[in-house]
């Protein structure tokens, strides 16, 4: 659909992401009309009727998230960290081209796919890390280990992201790949 004989001849390189509104649109409406929830039978003690024990409506999962400032901070860290890796995402290929023209030349080619599958390597990294560093037993205070694993990993993608941030602002292209590494 995009590709081939479709949006990409028309829009280029950015069909993509003119045509996936759309498509999210298109799931959302199937979704909603076709989708009754996971089938699993309700739990004991779950007199709410549904299935997964949660709230059952809009109203009382925003209730639930005022009644308790917790889940509140975890959904706030969460949408400000995800807020600065989509903003890392479109700036990236613009910094590193220029950091590769300064380097290498104006004619050098960018090595897109090679930064990109850097990338995708330092999140299994990172995933295996903080699985190796969470606790694994359901002794102890497990919470209070998961919040400071957590804590070190948001330190050091804040710190990366500075760091990259930084070499970007003052046209240093040599510490700027390095940072991305």
């Amino acid at each position: 659909l995009v590709g081939g004989g479709g949006a990409a001849p028309a829009w280029g390189p950015r069909a993509p992401f003119l045509v996936s509104p759309v498509l999210l649109a298109a799931a959302a409406l199937v979704v909603a009309r076709c989708w009754d929830g996971d089938g699993a039978a309700p739990s004991d003690g779950d007199d709410d009727g549904d299935a997964d024990g949660g709230p059952e409506e809009p109203a009382s999962a925003l209730a639930l998230v005022r009644s308790d400032p917790a889940i509140l901070l975890v959904g706030c860290v969460q949408f400000l960290f995800e807020t600065a890796l989509a903003i890392f995402v479109l700036q990236w290929p613009p910094a590193v081209e220029g950091a590769v023209r300064e380097l290498f030349g104006s004619d050098a080619p960018t090595p897109y796919g090679a930064v990109f599958s850097t990338f995708m390597a330092g999140c299994l990294l990172g995933s295996a890390l903080f699985a190796a560093l969470s606790p694994r037993r359901a002794g102890g205070d497990a919470t209070a280990a998961v919040a400071r694993t957590t804590a070190g990993m948001l330190g050091t993608a804040a710190l990366s992201l500075a760091l990259a941030s930084r070499c970007t602002a003052t046209a240093h292209a040599a510490p700027l790949l390095l940072s991305l590494v």
